[in-house]
């Protein structure tokens, strides 16, 4: 947990891979002649520590300040699997079971969606990295189902939720497909102690029923440098899961590196006993990539005795919730969300603008937009930030 040494109000959570290094980013407004000290609390297995760590914000620095180091992004570890780039020809006649033997994510139709298969195509052609999930529940981000109400035909507001939905009644989607670049922060948050911004692809959500998601968080705290009034803003990214019942918070992988601006390819769907996508199924599945990094994580939850509804899919921008009350969005500017696909139960691909599509604003009451969404074409979606609550 990342904290501020003079008063300890800013407070930021922090993952470190299983090396034991973490990422975090520190943006401030201008210069400052004072430091500002901060501690990062570590706890590793049971042991405590605390770590100072000093920052001061300037144009040039000196003896006492010197430029950080250059940073070169992490490597794959020396023992990582290596799963090889597929040929074209291998892309267009292997089936879905000989990719899903190979460890490679089911393909989406050329025909029915040709973007998403081509955006498919790209990242299986280059080699990539597996990444051994480790997983540790965040310590208080809820990913919860939207309350919905309609203002109108194909029209939806929710106070937590916005983007697209494809909603057909029970028993109609198993797979759920889709990409987009992590969203960094636009500006600096003043006064603004914690805002979440979450992009995330997923099935079902309805109160009282089943939500199988998967995503990456976007997570800023503000604090001011001591004797001035300069802020600066404290930035973490990381890459999660949910499937509700079974998890009550944010699943977080520790070891798949995840910064602002990489592009990441996901896939989540319900898979039988053989890996095929099947309602049926006794696991849920998340597939995500990292393509800017060239790593990947495959990782069943077991299902149980959930039973998984699959009447709808979605494409959605969230404000997470602490203690049941949304967080502030995190102004992430504008963003965009490509190659959203679904897959029916009949094996049909399916785009995400169609007569059951639901588009989601994020409004609280009374009124006030916090983040819209529009359609760019058949393939792509942008959404925009408004207001932080």
């Amino acid at each position: 947990m990342l904290r501020d040494a003079h008063d300890g109000d800013l407070h930021l959570p922090m993952y470190s891979n299983s090396e034991g290094f973490l990422d975090f980013y520190i943006r401030p407004s201008g210069e400052a002649k004072e430091s500002a000290r901060l501690t990062i609390d570590a706890n590793a297995n049971g042991e405590l520590a605390q770590h100072l760590i000093e920052i001061r914000s300037g144009d040039e620095p000196d003896e006492h300040m010197p430029l950080p180091p250059a940073k070169a992004r992490w490597q794959p570890r020396r023992n990582a699997r290596i799963r090889p780039g597929l040929e074209l020809d291998e892309c267009l006649t292997f089936d879905n079971e000989e990719l899903l033997r190979r460890d490679y994510p089911p393909r989406p139709d050329p025909e029915l969606v040709p973007a998403a298969f081509d955006a498919w195509r790209r990242a299986v052609s280059a080699p990539a990295a597996a990444v051994e999930p480790h997983v540790t529940p965040h310590p208080y981000a809820d990913h919860t189902y939207a309350t919905m109400n309609s203002v109108g035909l194909g029209e939806e507001e929710s106070d937590n939720w916005s983007g697209f939905a494809l909603a057909s009644g029970a028993g109609t989607y198993d797979w759920v497909g889709g990409q987009w670049n992590v969203p960094g922060v636009a500006g600096i948050e003043l006064n603004r102690r914690l805002t979440i911004c979450s992009s995330w692809i997923g099935l079902d959500g309805n109160p009282g029923e089943d939500l199988v998601q998967a995503g990456t968080d976007t997570e800023c705290t503000a604090g001011h440098f001591p004797g001035s009034h300069v802020p600066f803003a404290a930035r973490t990214y990381r890459t999660w899961i949910v499937f509700i019942p079974i998890h009550t918070g944010e699943q977080v992988f520790t070891d798949f590196q995840t910064r602002p601006g990489d592009l990441i390819q996901c896939q989540v769907y319900i898979a039988n006993e053989g890996g095929m996508p099947s309602l049926s199924g006794s696991a849920a599945v998340f597939y995500i990539s990292n393509l800017t990094t060239g790593e990947y994580i495959n990782f069943p939850v077991p299902r149980g005795s959930v039973s998984v509804r699959g009447g709808q899919a979605e494409w959605i921008m969230e404000r997470p919730k602490i203690n049941h009350i949304p967080t502030d969005l995190c102004n992430y500017g504008i963003a965009r969300m490509t190659t959203p696909v679904a897959q029916r139960v009949d094996g049909a691909h399916v785009g995400y603008f169609g007569d059951d599509t639901r588009r989601i604003s994020m409004v609280t009451d009374p009124q006030r937009l916090l983040s819209s969404v529009s359609a760019l074409d058949t393939a792509a979606m942008e959404f925009t930030w408004h207001a932080f609550h």
